[in-house]
């Protein structure tokens, strides 16, 4: 089992499989006051959840990622088995609907800075749970941009 510095510490799980933006990640999570779990695929991403002693608070996650699972089917699964994890989906690529997001999560387009990451975090925490109010048919549901 993971254990962590504190119990109070809200716990990140950085799911990217590019290294060096995965460690920027890590860096402005950190300085946001979580601690991080980074993972380079979905299955490590999992196992290392599963494993930890507290439950989840944040997972930022790129959709495209090596193996046979995506990051899109990482967060639902995440949104099914712990549902009050706050969510950010990552992408380079925006060739999927904003209905494909579970609820109460953001997307966030690459490339970002950290400004832009803490911005988007900030709104997951200190705004009210994304996508539970139904949009009038026919609009675009922007809320789940950041």
């Amino acid at each position: 089992m993971l254990t962590s510095r504190s119990p109070n510490i809200p716990i990140a799980a950085i799911v990217e499989d590019m290294p060096l933006l995965r460690m920027q990640v890590r860096e402005t999570v950190e300085e946001l006051g979580f601690e991080a779990r980074e993972a380079a695929s979905v299955a490590e991403a999992i196992s290392i959840i599963e494993a930890m002693a507290r439950p989840l608070s944040l997972l930022v996650t790129d959709i495209e990622m090596p193996g046979e699972r995506h990051g899109l089917g990482l967060a639902w699964e995440i949104h099914e088995r712990w549902p009050v994890t706050r969510m950010l989906i990552v992408s380079g690529n925006m060739s999927f609907a904003a209905e494909q997001l579970p609820p109460g999560a953001l997307f966030l387009a690459k490339p970002f800075g950290p400004a832009r990451l803490k911005a988007c975090v900030h709104a997951l925490f200190k705004g009210p749970r994304f996508g539970s109010m139904p949009l009038p048919s026919g609009q675009p549901d922007l809320t789940k941009y950041c």
